[in-house]
């Protein structure tokens, strides 16, 4: 009995669509390591880097009220905040929907002026970041007619959370 004889195409065919397979599937590995690793780039000396959603106007509002006080103010659009919240470890207890750097420091949502510049004046050590969890009413580019209080807390490497004092 004789072999059939497999035509040479299919053989190069199948090894094709196995190479595309291949190609594919590493393609979307690396896809998804980018979007879960982001690539965080440092703020230059006294520049605040915002990490915003493109369609979140509050971000926008806050960025705008940091200038009007003085910052200097880069904006880096990014499709979700959060690969740039796990890669810096910032508790999900206190997460809001922009997240900045500044100096050695994250500032996480809506930060009055004021607790950046204590922060950065008093330069604690200890301090991973400050934040406004959430998105408070009356808090800087959350403006209402109804404001609520809140607090500006302060994350320290120890993962204790304690209340900055203004």
């Amino acid at each position: 009995m004789s072999k059939p004889k497999v035509k040479k195409h299919s053989v190069v065919r199948r090894n094709i669509d196995w190479i595309m397979l291949a190609i594919f599937f590493g393609a979307a590995i690396l896809l998804t390591v980018a979007a879960y690793n982001p690539v965080i780039i440092e703020p230059d000396e006294g520049e605040i880097l915002v990490y915003k959603r493109a369609d979140c106007g509050c971000c926008q509002k806050w960025v705008e009220y940091l200038e009007e006080n003085g910052f200097k103010v880069k904006v880096n659009t990014v499709a979700s905040t959060a690969p740039i919240q796990n890669a810096l470890n910032i508790p999900v207890s206190v997460r809001s929907c922009h997240t900045a750097l500044i100096n050695d420091f994250w500032v996480e949502g809506h930060v009055p002026a004021k607790n950046i510049e204590t922060l950065i004046e008093e330069a604690h050590k200890e301090v991973a970041g400050i934040a406004v969890p959430g998105m408070p009413p009356g808090s800087p580019g959350m403006e209402s007619d109804n404001p609520q209080p809140y607090d500006v807390l302060m994350v320290h490497y120890s993962a204790e959370v304690s209340v900055m004092t203004p």
